[in-house]
């Protein structure tokens, strides 16, 4: 988390965002067991009586992070320097085809999600790929001198490492972060590889069996 949040607000500073962080610690919490996600998710269970309800509480810490994002989107907008590299930063000057830039409520979405889904999936792939790597010692040795030949500590000159690039994209084949797409609802019949599949049906694809034998 103290990762994500550098990355994506782009300040050393980890206090700054030591409420932040134990906001977003304590809400992504209240989903980390099948009871709690439940009660989450049932409709008839979404109701706010109080701070003390699991409603209740999710919604309240949801407004507190909620008011953080807007609170560092509003400074970051009265700054008069220019904006670095950091994911906040590309995000507001970043424009629709139309030449329209986010809004505030655009920016924090994209800021929620990131933090919500982003922190703990790249943990999750850094882990398996330095896994591998450790597993097959002539794929650590071409990793090591690639990365040894840059003399360079830029990001975006190491993200277009080819060998690299290569072992991190193999890294999410063999073990992707989410096993499974969104479903989709066919609105006409359709023939997969076979199957026939009725109007009307609900298909979710398996993403790590679609990259295996």
């Amino acid at each position: 988390m103290k990762i994500i949040l550098k990355v994506v607000f782009g300040i050393a500073d980890e206090f700054r965002f030591e409420k932040l962080k134990n906001l977003m610690t304590t809400w992504l919490g209240l989903t980390s067991s099948p009871l709690s996600v439940s009660v989450l998710l049932l409709p008839a269970l979404q109701k706010d009586l109080g701070s003390w309800s699991p409603w209740g509480k999710y919604l309240r810490l949801r407004q507190q992070i909620d008011e953080k994002l807007m609170a560092e989107i509003l400074e970051r907008r009265q700054q008069v320097r220019s904006r670095g590299f950091d994911i906040l930063s590309l995000l507001m000057e970043a424009k629709y085809e139309d030449g329209e830039a986010m809004s505030d409520a655009e920016l924090r979405d994209n800021l929620l999600t990131l933090l919500n889904a982003g922190h703990e999936t790249t943990a999750t792939a850094i882990a398996w790929a330095l896994y591998w790597i450790h597993q097959q010692p002539e794929v650590y040795e071409k990793v090591l001198q690639e990365l040894q030949g840059l003399n360079t500590p830029d990001p975006m000159r190491i993200a277009q490492l080819p060998y690299l690039t290569a072992v991190c994209q193999e890294t999410l084949r063999i073990y992707p972060i989410v096993l499974f797409t969104f479903p989709r609802m066919t609105v006409r019949s359709v023939n997969l590889r076979g199957y026939h599949v009725a109007s009307g049906t609900y298909v979710t694809p398996c993403i790590y069996l679609t990259h295996r034998p």
